[in-house]
């Protein structure tokens, strides 16, 4: 029987994981506690290393959001913006792609999504960089979530309720309410987020769809189906 020698993790791997761990417990403490009231102190405790380590990889705290900032848009905003400007799906395929883009990315690392949400709330009217920083980031979802409104609304896939610019408010609202609550209530289990997130994406569908022309659709199909 051959024993595998066991093969000790090398320089890169130890730093890759001690990173990992700092990202994670940095973005765990700044949801959790907030920005401001996170120390380099606890930071350490959560990832098991000394503040010291932690200074070997990044400058300071602000270093560590902006890092925690550039991974959220990389791998959750930048995917999902290019998936939607495909230009073959209709107005509801594309808002369809946002809400179950957000829903997948929740259901792996909810914080990671609450980070730009709550970040925002903290740092609001504070002229700080994070909040531009932030501000420019929502500004760009709003643009893309009007783009689709006004697009369904023109060809009829959306009813007129409102405006684009305030109907994409209203997506976006509810769509970061839905993540507060799941940090408020999901984490005591008083909520299953799979189903909070489901719950959400399908309110959103039915709100802003044109049941009207729908119903009208559908008849014409169904006559058109008749006739043939």
């Amino acid at each position: 029987m051959t024993v595998r020698a066991l093969t000790r993790p090398s320089a890169a791997e130890r730093r890759e994981h001690s990173i990992g761990a700092v990202l994670d417990a940095a973005q765990h403490l700044f949801v959790s506690q907030g920005y401001h009231g996170t120390t380099m102190e606890a930071i350490a405790k959560r990832a098991g290393l000394t503040k010291a380590a932690i200074y070997f990889y990044f400058d300071d705290k602000r270093s560590l959001l902006d890092v925690l900032l550039d991974r959220v848009e990389e791998r959750v905003y930048r995917p999902l913006f290019e998936e939607m400007s495909r230009g073959e799906l209709s107005a509801a395929d594309r808002l369809v792609t946002f809400l179950h883009r957000q829903a997948v990315s929740g259901g792996e690392d909810a914080e990671m999504l609450l980070l730009p949400v709550v970040m925002s709330k903290e740092f609001s009217g504070s002229g700080d960089p994070t909040e531009r920083r932030v501000q420019a980031l929502y500004d760009r979802i709003y643009t893309v979530i009007e783009r689709v409104v006004d697009d369904g609304q023109r060809n009829g896939e959306f009813a007129p309720h409102a405006p684009p610019p305030e109907q994409a408010s209203i997506i976006v609202a509810v769509h970061d309410g839905m993540l507060l609550e799941w940090l408020r209530r999901g984490r005591s289990d008083q909520l299953d987020g799979q189903t909070l997130v489901r719950a959400m994406r399908l309110t959103v569908l039915d709100g802003v769809r044109d049941h009207g022309a729908n119903t009208d659709r559908n008849a014409r199909d169904k006559k058109g189906s008749n006739d043939g």
